[in-house]
């Protein structure tokens, strides 16, 4: 079972698990909602955003027809700004003790060694949907704590 979680009616985090759940800071305000793999699976590719309405999860396919990234710099920002979140989450001693942190850990040298020649440019895929597409693993900004 996955997990999608909200701050008002915002998603916040997604956890493909219980054990990926429990590494989030959640507190009381936080509404946590059951949801099925496939959706999940959609908001980490970042092929659906979803919010709350009324205490129900709403999931709304992305329709992308412009380039998300253009260039090779435009993905090496997007990459550069996932870097510097999963370094937060890496410098926090407490951290290394969570079931996520070697996957976030692999995800981050992975990124560093990226070969942007490896993929054409301009695409309309998200960088996540690339992973899914080719094999790689990968975490979704909103699964890292």
């Amino acid at each position: 079972m996955a997990y999608f979680i909200y701050n008002g009616n915002n998603i916040i985090y997604i956890a493909a698990n219980d054990s990926d759940k429990d590494c989030l800071p959640l507190v009381d305000s936080y509404t946590v909602k059951d949801v099925s793999d496939s959706d999940f699976q959609k908001v980490k590719k970042q092929t659906s955003q979803t919010y709350l309405d009324g205490g129900n999860v709403i999931i709304e396919d992305c329709e992308q027809t412009a380039p998300r990234y253009q260039t090779e710099n435009d993905l090496k920002s997007y990459h550069e700004n996932l870097i510097t979140k999963i370094n937060i989450f890496l410098s926090v001693p407490s951290n290394s003790s969570k079931s996520i942190y070697s996957s976030i850990e692999n995800y981050k040298t992975y990124l560093e060694g990226f070969d942007y020649n490896s993929i054409t440019l301009p695409t309309t895929k998200t960088w996540e949907e690339y992973c899914a597409d080719n094999s790689i693993t990968y975490i979704s900004p909103l699964q890292i704590p």
